[in-house]
């Protein structure tokens, strides 16, 4: 008799207290939770699938599947065809089953399902080929400032000679954040060259100036030797003062550094 009321007596006033309080903790503070757990980030599409550790936008060492729309660091996935966080398989590029399930992504407004969609209307794989319908999805993803999408609004408008557009999406790209710097500087390297050539814009050496300068900051080695050329071209022979173009002597990557310093910042050293 005893032991039946120590257990009743447990139960209703210690274990159950104590277990729909910490289920009520849980759902007051998941997010938070889930924020430390995952890196502090709550957006799950900077997220490595596997080892759940932030993927770093200025890196080329990850991909990103169509299944689950999942990011995955290289390192991390040996086969790429069987999805390792949705266990699905991983349907072919320009397959039926693959536009299938980027349109079910595009439904649900993610920007990168909306670019690769856009790309397979512009190839014409698994799609009939369709420039608008392309550009329609690329509009759709720059606007939520995807910056691959605003790049390739900014080259198919120049084609069509639509300087004014072009210069829009350019001009939107030089100042996205978000993207990746290498993207981002060919954007201030585009913008930069519509200033100085007078497409979409008044003709403005000194914008052009300034945009060059942009691009030699975040652009990759191809963009930051065209920049410091123009710029040269431009009268600023002093190659932005102290700076030169050499290679980093950790990674051997040619980047514009001040004299003093011998390693790139992508090492580290500032």
């Amino acid at each position: 008799m005893f032991v039946f009321a120590f257990c009743t007596y447990f139960l209703f006033f210690v274990f159950f207290p104590r277990f729909t309080g910490q289920k009520k903790h849980w759902k007051q503070h998941k997010e938070e939770h889930w924020r430390i757990c995952r890196k502090d980030t709550t957006n799950k599409d900077l997220i490595c699938g596997l080892c759940s550790i932030k993927v770093e936008k200025d890196n080329d060492d990850f991909f990103r599947l169509n299944c689950c729309g999942r990011l995955f660091h290289d390192g991390c996935v040996e086969d790429r065809s069987n999805c390792p966080s949705c266990n699905m398989i991983v349907p072919e590029k320009g397959s039926a089953n693959e536009i299938e399930v980027l349109r079910e992504w595009v439904a649900k407004n993610k920007a990168w399902a909306q670019y690769a969609l856009g790309d397979r209307y512009q190839d014409g794989l698994g799609v009939e080929k369709s420039l608008d319908k392309a550009l329609q999805l690329y509009e759709t993803s720059a606007e939520q400032n995807y910056g691959s999408s605003q790049a390739e609004m900014w080259r198919l408008l120049v084609l069509q000679q639509k300087y004014d557009l072009a210069f829009y999406w350019a001009e939107k790209l030089a100042n996205n954040e978000e993207a990746a710097s290498k993207t981002r500087g060919r954007g201030c390297y585009n913008l930069a060259a519509m200033n100085a050539q007078g497409l979409g814009v008044e003709t403005s050496p000194d914008n052009a100036r300034i945009w060059l300068k942009q691009a030699v900051k975040y652009g990759d080695e191809k963009h930051k030797k065209k920049s410091l050329d123009l710029l040269e071209l431009l009268g600023v022979n002093d190659k932005l003062t102290d700076m030169q173009i050499k290679k980093c002597a950790s990674c051997n990557a040619a980047e514009q550094l001040p004299q003093r310093l011998l390693k790139c910042s992508n090492c580290k050293i500032t």
